[in-house]
């Protein structure tokens, strides 16, 4: 942030608040606030991580299944973002452990 080179986000904006006498929150306040935010988005994409792979490895028919979606919707190449609409049983692979 010195150096002008930060990203802008929340926390750069708040913390230059303070720093120009505009800001009503304290300069640690903020830094605790911003830790806690970007450890509990952390740890949520973690756990939903582990407990696919979990899944994942307890059904090995699931696996299966989910390995031959792509194979038959978008053939020999890596999916898009756009192939989302040709794997439903992917797409609620990936969102079941967010639930």
């Amino acid at each position: 942030m010195e150096k002008g080179t930060a990203t802008p986000c929340i926390v750069a904006h708040e913390l230059d608040d303070i720093a120009l006498g505009r800001g009503t929150a304290d300069q640690q306040v903020v830094k605790n606030v911003a830790a806690t935010t970007f450890t509990a988005g952390a740890d949520t994409v973690v756990s939903a991580l582990h407990s696919l792979f979990l899944a994942v490895a307890l059904h090995p028919d699931i696996q299966d299944k989910a390995q031959k979606e792509p194979d038959r919707a978008i053939g020999n190449r890596l999916p898009v973002f756009s192939d989302r609409y040709q794997l439903p049983y992917i797409d609620c692979i990936c969102y079941e452990p967010l639930r």
